[in-house]
């Protein structure tokens, strides 16, 4: 019987750097790619009050501004409020909306230090007036955040 003889890979000093720099580099981009997966405080503020508005929009606003008679075309009722848009809504008013349904994103708002009572949105309805035709004007209140946008 033979015995099976092996052979240790031996690197030089060289390859063993050029190998060590391209396990480096891959963790490198690995992790740079890790880093754009998951949003900064302010990128998850906004989200979240992007969500809040339009849930808040659907399912109260746009009913309310309409009243109750849903027969009449939408245009004439929300064409007072395209170019001034809505009265500004608190994310304090969001917050405790449907019985305080949406405070477990309050921690969103305090790690950005949010101003509950500042900070707003205002909806503008935009043509052809159905529950989600509508844009937002944010005044934010929040440290990192733009005043206005």
């Amino acid at each position: 019987m033979r015995k099976k003889v092996t052979k240790k890979l031996e690197l030089s000093w060289e390859q063993r750097t050029l190998l060590g720099m391209v396990a480096g580099a891959s963790v490198a981009i690995m992790i740079s790619f890790l880093g754009f997966l998951v949003d900064t405080p302010a990128e998850m503020a906004h989200k979240e009050l992007a969500e809040l508005a339009d849930d808040y929009y659907i399912t109260y606003l746009y009913p309310t501004l309409l009243g109750d008679v849903f027969t009449v075309d939408p245009g004439e009722k929300l064409q007072g409020y395209v170019e001034l848009g809505t009265p500004a809504t608190y994310l304090r008013q969001l917050l405790h909306y449907d019985n305080d349904k949406n405070m477990l994103s309050a921690p969103i708002f305090e790690n950005v230090a949010c101003d509950t009572n500042r900070t707003s949105i205002k909806f503008f309805p935009v043509e052809p007036y159905g529950p989600r035709d509508y844009t937002i004007k944010y005044t934010w209140n929040c440290d990192g955040m733009p005043k206005d946008e």
